[in-house]
This record gives structure tokens, C-alpha cells and sequence, in this order.
């Protein structure tokens, strides 16, 4: 087994720290603020017309949405989810697995299964940011939960 010398092992230790500080920071700020309503395209067409101002506006900050949720994979403790708003938009999303007994209630049976879409409801999401694809440009959504 390799050993690292201490400085390096407190360096990787400190940029851990770091990490999990400014990750807990951006839950929290965005835990703080009520959530913004919004329509993915609309935002999505604000950063591509105004980065700097978009990124001011949106980052970091909660999103709302209407729409239904369809759990992508078969794996029942998975948080990885699309979304289809009441407008037509579709987007990826993560509900932590805290946050999906809320949701629950939303899908027939009460049970969430791979590929059933949920019936429609207000959620909302911490947007991470842009992801500039050539493709398809999108909003890195996490942290999404039921809105009451």
C-alpha cells in the first residue's frame, strides 16, 4: 500500500472540506428563498440571449415547475427522474431519495415504478446551471422535492 506524505493528505482533506462547505452553502441559500416559478424554456432562452444575467438570476437559485415525473430506471431507490410540464416541456430532474415518500401520493397506487408517469404537481428544483450542449442546451436540476 502507497503512502501520501501529510501535506498532500491535507490538501486532498481540505479541498474535501471545501467541496462539502460550498455544496451544503448552495442547499441552504437555495432552501432560504422561495422558489422561482418558471418555464424551462423560457429560462433556458434567457441564458442564451444574457449568460452573465441569467447566471445572476437563476444559478444557485430554486426553480418551480407544473408538471408530471416519470422515474427513469428500474433501480427503486434511484433519484433520477423526467419531467414533463403542463406547457409541453421536457427535462431531466433528481429527487433525493429523502424527498420521494412525499411523492408518492402522486403516482397510481401510490407507488413509484419505473416509467409511470405521476399525476401532475408543483415541484421545484435547485438549478446547478447551464449545460452549454450542442444539441441540446439544458439546466442541471437537482434537490427537487414536492412543492406544497
Amino acid at each position: 500500500m502507497k503512502k501520501i506524505s501529510a501535506p498532500f493528505g491535507a490538501a486532498a482533506l481540505a479541498a474535501c472540506a471545501l467541496l462539502a462547505g460550498v455544496h451544503q452553502a448552495a442547499c441552504a441559500a437555495s432552501n432560504a428563498e422561495p422558489a422561482i416559478d418558471a418555464h424551462y424554456g423560457a429560462v433556458i432562452e434567457a441564458y442564451t440571449q444574457d449568460m452573465a444575467a441569467a447566471k445572476t438570476k437563476y444559478d444557485g437559485k430554486r426553480l418551480a415547475f407544473v408538471g408530471a415525473v416519470i422515474r427513469m430506471g428500474g433501480d427503486p431507490g434511484g433519484t433520477y427522474f423526467g419531467a414533463l410540464t403542463a406547457s409541453g416541456e421536457q427535462f431531466d430532474t433528481h429527487f433525493d431519495v429523502a424527498d420521494q415518500e412525499a411523492l408518492k401520493p402522486k403516482f397510481p397506487g401510490g407507488e413509484i415504478k419505473p416509467f409511470v408517469t405521476s399525476a401532475a404537481f408543483r415541484f421545484s428544483c435547485v438549478n446547478e446551471g447551464y449545460i452549454d450542449a450542442p444539441v441540446l442546451p439544458g439546466l442541471k436540476l437537482s434537490h427537487c422535492r414536492l412543492v406544497d
